[in-house]
């Protein structure tokens, strides 16, 4: 059992993808810092008790392997099950490579914050990296489909999503399953060129005793559109963190969600927006519909930056 935030990153083993050196020793020197699992005096973490996480005994899903070619489907899917992964083959303006074979040079976040954060940069054991071409509108939708089923495992994945400018695709983060104490931790990166549109569906639908970590950092250009919905229903623990960065001049970004939660689930989103460039707009909107003694948190953060 561990009893401690490095404990718990031990268990989860080393990655496999290849970090920017100052991004690794950034996530070392955080995890160090924090050593323990933070409590509720933590402000991020007001709402959200985290003991039930840190006493997780679990064993990391690897995906090193070649994924299984997946043809002849209306849908672009690339799906994470069980240690096996499957993706359809490249099309026109649309290019899909594993993770594990991202050079420490093409990640292209430069910090990683927060335990969530530090310890997928530390463990991360596989993911997927999308782009899409300069001016090329995929008409298929893009599925990343997370099948979270079994007891006792990890999955710990990182994705980065490149849309160049003046592309247009639709991606679907899909979570499923059933598990019983088992842990994920899913972060993902979209970059979004100048007047690029991006659309996001997020569903999570991940039954038994699974704790959900899930974080999406947004790069936004100037003239650029990115909307995400995300529905949240029957999960027994999960914790969305999205945060925007409005780096270009008049970038557009809308954030919806529906929860459904009953017994004792918890549902605890956060978001910021950072607006770092001129004539930005944000829009945010959460709802739903609690029953029993389920618990829902949501905070909204804007930030203005000096331009």
């Amino acid at each position: 059992m561990s009893e401690n935030l490095v404990a718990f990153e031990h268990q989860l083993g080393t990655t496999s993808l290849s970090m920017p050196e100052l991004l690794t020793q950034e996530a070392k020197e955080g995890i160090a810092r924090q050593a323990s699992f933070p409590t509720t005096r933590d402000e991020p973490w007001k709402y959200t008790r985290l003991a039930r996480v840190a006493g997780l005994s679990v064993t990391p899903i690897a995906f090193n392997g070649a994924p299984t070619p997946l043809n002849g489907m209306e849908t672009i899917d690339v799906i994470f099950e069980k240690g096996t992964w499957s993706c359809s083959t490249d099309v026109e303006g649309l290019t899909l490579q594993s993770a594990n074979s991202i050079s420490p040079e093409a990640w292209q976040a430069c910090t990683t914050k927060g335990h969530v954060q530090h310890l997928n940069t530390l463990t991360a054991q596989g993911g997927i990296g999308i782009t899409v071409a300069s001016g090329m509108s995929i008409q298929q939708p893009i599925r990343i489909i997370h099948r979270c089923s079994g007891e006792r495992f990890a999955l710990v994945l990182h994705h980065q999503i490149k849309v160049e400018d003046r592309a247009q695709v639709r991606i679907e983060l899909i979570f499923e399953g059933e598990a019983d104490q088992a842990y994920s931790n899913v972060l993902t990166d979209f970059f979004v060129g100048k007047e690029a549109q991006v659309h996001v569906d997020k569903w999570q639908n991940t039954q038994g005793n699974h704790y959900g970590f899930y974080n999406e950092r947004i790069y936004q250009d100037r003239h650029s559109t990115f909307r995400m919905q995300t529905l949240t229903t029957n999960t027994h623990f999960t914790r969305n963190d999205v945060e925007v960065f409005s780096q270009g001049e008049a970038a557009h970004t809308q954030l919806y969600g529906a929860f459904f939660g009953r017994g004792q689930q918890l549902i605890d989103n956060h978001t910021y927006v950072h607006h770092m460039a001129p004539h930005g707009t944000s829009d945010e909107n959460y709802k739903g519909v609690l029953w029993d003694k389920a618990t829902k948190f949501a905070l909204v953060e804007r930030c203005l930056h000096e331009c």
